[in-house]
């Protein structure tokens, strides 16, 4: 992810994206917190196209190096 696209990343908190991951899955999330420090994204999972990865609703965590590119999300 480039610069450009963190803070796009950070100017979308506490909005809903959908992200595109680099293991092929795709998510709908909001954005709850954007971590320069470790370098990750702290969202609550609306959805997803692999949910036998997620054992229950709620906040979980991606990497910057796993997100291949995301949209927000217009409605």
């Amino acid at each position: 992810m480039t610069t450009d696209d963190i803070e796009r990343l950070r100017r979308n908190e506490q909005r809903i994206v959908t992200i595109s991951c680099s293991n092929g899955e795709i998510l709908r999330a909001k954005i709850i917190h954007v971590d320069d420090n470790h370098r990750d994204v702290i969202f609550d999972l609306i959805s997803t196209s692999h949910p036998e990865t997620y054992k229950h609703a709620g906040a979980y965590v991606i990497h910057w190096d796993d997100i291949v590119n995301f949209r927000e999300d217009l409605g």
